[in-house]
């Protein structure tokens, strides 16, 4: 494609380049991005340029491949196409930044991105159109033979057509586009003496003959093959960017000895593979050049190797026939009869009469014999070009199994037929009397004999030989009646292998080699896995077609990348610009070495490893790397990925992580300062650099109820035997931790408990009402201040017994509190609110840790006697606040990646840095429940005074409370357990991601469906009250 364009050459230091166009089947608008919709895009590097000079004319003259904007936009002959240009603006001759222009005006746009005398002069880049006129592309026809790939006939040249028309090709015609032309494919072809079937066709682009369309086989042995054969002489192809070569493959059969009249075969003789090669520069999928047109020295190769997975030749013959077995019938016959004397008086005769009858029982059989069977695996290859190390490259197998074969098979016939041994037949003796006469015995006292005969020949026994090839069972030789099943097909190994199996990269090309055009040539060899009575030998070896000449023919670039953490993040407020962070976790940054370059030849977008000296990056704060310390605004060596674990003692806030790659010559040239963002596209520069911006914030986790007031029913749960000291045993949210592993629990002994989950009895576990769970949590972070606490919101549910009907209550109590006995209060009302719980860290059944007591006292320099006796207001029944007294400060060495404090730190920002959070809940014992916003006032109002016998009461089922957990740093909502409208967007649900079940059964297998926050059930019909004759809590 030829096209040009008139400009007003530039008249001041500060211009523009096209470096590319994007082209497309639509006229853009003036403030549309050129890329939106369908496009293919074609760089300046990848064309010819030439330029006229005419006074204050430049005419621009370009020239393209048009085979990329075919495939992308699938044009047709004669269609226009418009192309709209890709800028940078220049100063001094120089790019000023990365930054590429692909619309017109606006923000974003070419015509404003400087002032320039002319703005308008852009637009005549924009909407070029031009003609796309299709090639001319030459297609044939070839026939092969599998067994050497040699051309057996003459080809078909059907001529050239444009690129894009379809090919449709059957016995005796070949149209393409709307031309006809008559043509002849055989059904089989005569070649030295030998007749050769079709047996497969496909079509290739001339410039990659190793990529095959259509690719169709049928085996010429299949039972169904002259049926299918009309198929394999049509093929649907189309004319190819570089020509196209349709080819139709013929095999000869095997000319092994025929099948007797008692047997029959199936076989397959060995198809010879198709391999191919390439040879690349490193990295494969992302070459940094393409080794046909050049690649330097010191550069590296990659030889990647294509071909059948395995090979397979078989022949299995099935035997049948009938053999017959003798079976003789005898019995005794008594003959009696009355015989008249001489006297007139009657005498009785008898005789016997013994009768034998033989009979010949026909019994078929029919079973499958393992003739010839050779299974290649893959070997090697060796590829070999000059440029490679000493010329050449052996490639191994990687991760490549080798087929396996078990088979057992024997010619012999008593090892395939078991053959049945009657026995004959001896009936019971008969009598038969004949009245006045002799009788006689007739074919009525025979009848039945034969079918007792062939009762007593059972049917011949039949086994196949054995074989299975990859777990697949061929044929068996399990026993059969009469017939054998036939043999499956066998697993077919010409399926390509994967590009790894055969591939070794990092060959280096030496730095004195000579430049030139070298070509390539390599072989693929198969070793045998089985090999029985086959011809061929044990090691083959065949050809690697098509591999690629290698042509021989010497910057930074800064692009970094952080490990998207928000499914970690429970802020409340994230900042949605910065990557998320988090203490106490570990987090991967990206430095590639890959990225936007200079548009000349050998750059653009690629890896620049080879020309960096060191990728560094600088964090703003403490991390780890491994067990290493890193202080904070310490440049650090990295490589494609480095993982930091962020201590918990870092501040919580936001920073700015930067990130440098130095070029090899940059500190001989003194160009450590000289950077540059992203690349150093200009000549002066030698350091790329990049930043991140990113949001550290702690974490809230390990909800757990670690004791409930229910004393004895959990006593020995919670408690050791006739002690205070607890067990340790605890009811987690979930199976996991706040990393998603396993926290060691049972599903069973999670949140919240329901009858079934007490570890003694199967049928306790929900809760009485008036008993108290304490409960405990973790958090991380800045939550050591004096104004620091958890705030959590209850919310009340009721759920029958069966785990239907949820519905929000209202709940309603009597209790006594203020000095006075409180009867009806609403839970939330005015009333309530004063009915506040105080705690200290010192109450007997919280049961802190002593140790955890100790180390708190000392960080905050108090007595531990002092820290005990704080008591503050902790809750309501609506509204529990655990404030400072009740947490303790926990961080610790063993939560370090060295398990030791660098010395550089001071112990107690370890220490204060994690935080344990002690409390307990309750619901007092005698509650009545109501459905939300139910208007108790008004129902009294107009119908007298209740005595809780109304329908309206909620009985009999569970109060289900659902806990909202959030931690309040300075005053402000910080974190969140449940994070419910952030988790939407990818953040953490803490509940879920410590592996809470949303559903359960009880010991009666009724189903509960759970929600997040949803932390305890109390069985509203039992309570403490009925429990104890005078009522109290542990």
């Amino acid at each position: 494609m030829i096209f040009s364009t008139e400009d007003t050459t530039a008249s001041t230091k500060t211009t523009w380049e096209t470096v590319g166009f994007v082209i497309k089947n639509n006229i853009v608008g003036k403030t549309e991005d050129t890329r939106s919709g369908k496009y293919s895009i074609i760089w300046m590097s990848e064309g010819k340029k030439s330029e006229e000079v005419d006074g204050k004319i430049t005419n621009v003259y370009f020239e393209f491949k048009t085979d990329k904007i075919r495939q992308k936009l699938n044009c047709k002959d004669g269609e226009t196409i418009y192309l709209n240009g890709i800028f940078r603006v220049l100063k001094n001759g120089k790019p000023i930044d990365n930054k590429l222009y692909y619309k017109y005006q606006g923000e974003g746009g070419i015509s404003t991105a400087q002032s320039w005398r002319n703005p308008y002069d852009f637009w005549d880049r924009f909407n070029i159109p031009v003609t796309y006129e299709s090639p001319d592309q030459a297609v044939k026809v070839e026939f092969r033979m599998a067994d050497t790939n040699l051309k057996i006939a003459d080809d078909i040249e059907l001529g050239e057509y444009k690129v894009g028309s379809q090919c449709d090709l059957d016995a005796n015609n070949a149209k393409i586009g709307s031309k006809n032309k008559g043509i002849h494919i055989p059904k089989s072809i005569s070649f030295g003496g030998k007749d050769y079937l079709i047996y497969r066709h496909y079509y290739y682009d001339n410039d990659k003959p190793s990529k095959k369309f259509v690719d169709k086989k049928v085996s010429i042995y299949d039972k169904n093959y002259k049926s299918k054969i009309q198929s394999l002489q049509s093929i649907q192809a189309e004319v190819t960017d570089h020509g196209t070569t349709i080819v139709y493959m013929f095999k000869s059969k095997s000319t092994e000895q025929e099948d007797s009249e008692h047997t029959e075969s199936i076989s397959e003789s060995l198809e010879i593979p198709e391999p191919t090669g390439v040879i690349g520069a490193d990295d494969r999928g992302n070459e940094a050049f393409t080794v046909e047109d050049g690649i330097p020295t010191t550069e590296h190769l990659y030889s990647n190797v294509f071909t059948s997975q395995f090979l397979t030749t078989y022949k299995f013959t099935r035997t049948f026939g009938t053999k017959y077995y003798t079976v003789n019938v005898t019995r005794n016959f008594i003959l009696t009869w009355d015989e008249e004397s001489k006297d007139g008086r009657k005498k009785e005769k008898s005789k016997t009469v013994p009768l034998s009858m033989s009979y010949q029982i026909p019994r078929e059989y029919s079973y499958w014999e393992l003739k010839r069977l050779g299974v290649y695996g893959l070997d090697m290859a060796n590829v070999e070009n000059y440029a490679l190390p000493n010329g050449k490259a052996i490639l191994t197998p990687y991760n490549y199994m080798p087929p396996t074969v078990v088979c057992s098979y024997s010619n012999a016939e008593n090892d395939h037929i078991i053959e049945p041994k009657p026995k004959d037949v001896k009936l019971e003796d008969i009598s038969i009397n004949g009245g006045d006469q002799e009788p006689s015995i007739d074919d009525s006292y025979v009848s039945g004999w034969e079918a007792l005969a062939k009762k007593e020949v059972k049917q011949i026994l039949v086994k196949n030989d054995n074989l299975t090839i990859n777990g697949i069972t061929i044929m068996t030789n399990v026993k059969k009646e009469k017939k054998t099943d036939d043999p499956k097909d066998m697993p077919s190994g010409s399926d390509e292998i994967g590009e790894n199996v055969l591939y070794l990269s990092n060959l280096a090309i030496d730095q004195n080699k000579t430049n030139g055009t070298y070509h390539s040539k390599g072989t693929v060899g198969y070793k045998a896995v089985t090999h029985i009575n086959v011809k061929e030998a044990n090691n083959l070896n065949y050809p690697i077609e098509d591999i690629n000449d290698v042509v021989i023919h010497t910057p930074t670039v800064c692009d970094a990348y952080i490990e998207n953490c928000d499914s970690y993040n429970q802020m409340i407020s994230p900042d949605r610009t910065r990557f998320s962070l988090i203490l106490g976790t570990r987090f991967s940054v990206q430095l590639l070495t890959t990225g936007q370059h200079r548009f000349i030849n050998g750059y653009d977008y690629r890896d620049y490893a080879k020309y960096i000296a060191a990728r560094q990056v600088c964090l703003p704060f403490d991390v780890y790397n491994g067990s290493s310390f890193i202080r904070a605004n310490t440049w650090v060596d990295m490589s494609d990925i480095e993982t930091f674990y962020l201590p918990t003692w870092v501040e919580e806030g936001k920073y700015t992580i930067q990130f440098r790659s130095i070029s090899l010559n940059a500190e001989a040239n003194g160009g450590m300062d000289r950077t540059q963002y992203l690349a150093n596209t200009e000549i002066d520069n030698y350091v790329a650099c990049d930043s991140i911006d990113v949001e550290v914030s702690g974490r809230i986790y390990g909800l757990n109820i670690y004791d409930i007031s229910d004393y004895p029913t959990w006593q020995n749960v919670f408690r050791k035997n006739n002690s205070m000291q607890l067990t340790g045993f605890r009811y987690t949210v979930g199976t996991k931790n706040q990393d998603e592993n396993s926290n060691g629990n049972q599903e069973k002994y999670t949140l919240p408990l329901i009858n079934g989950s007490h570890p003694k009895y199967k049928n306790i576990g929900t809760l009485k009402t008036g008993y108290a769970v304490r409960f405990m949590l973790t958090t991380v972070g800045n939550m050591y201040g004096y104004n620091d606490y958890i705030r959590i919101k209850p919310t009340f549910y009721y759920v029958d017994y069966l785990g239907r009907n949820k519905k929000e209550v209202d709940v309603y109590y009597s209790e006594s509190f203020l000095n006075n006995k409180h009867v009806m209060v609403k839970m939330g009302s005015e009333l309530d609110k004063t009915n506040i719980k105080r705690l200290s860290l010192g109450e007997p059944y919280l049961s802190v840790p002593r140790k955890e007591i100790g180390d708190t006292a000392t960080l905050l320099n108090i007595l531990e006697s002092k820290l005990l006796s704080l008591y503050r207001n902790v809750y309501t029944f609506t509204n529990i606040m655990i404030p400072e007294n009740l947490r303790t400060f926990v961080g610790n060495e063993n939560m370090l990646p060295s398990r030791s404090m660098p010395y550089e730190i001071e112990e107690k920002m370890l220490t204060q840095s994690v935080q344990n959070w002690y409390c307990e809940y309750y619901i007092p014992s005698e509650i009545h429940i109501l459905p939300k916003d139910f208007n108790l006032t008004r129902y009294i109002t107009e119908n007298g005074p209740i005595d809780f016998k109304e329908d309206f009461w909620l009985e009999n089922g569970y109060l289900l409370i659902n806990f909202d957990i959030e931690t309040i740093q300075n005053n402000e909502r910080h974190l969140s357990y449940i994070n419910k409208e952030n988790a939407k967007f990818g953040y953490c649900n803490m509940w879920n991601r410590e592996g809470y079940l949303y559903k359960k059964k009880d010991y009666k297998n009724n189903e509960f469906d759970f929600e997040d926050g949803d932390f305890v059930l109390y069985d509203v019909n039992k309570s403490a009250a009925k429990d104890y004759i005078s009522s109290g809590t542990h």
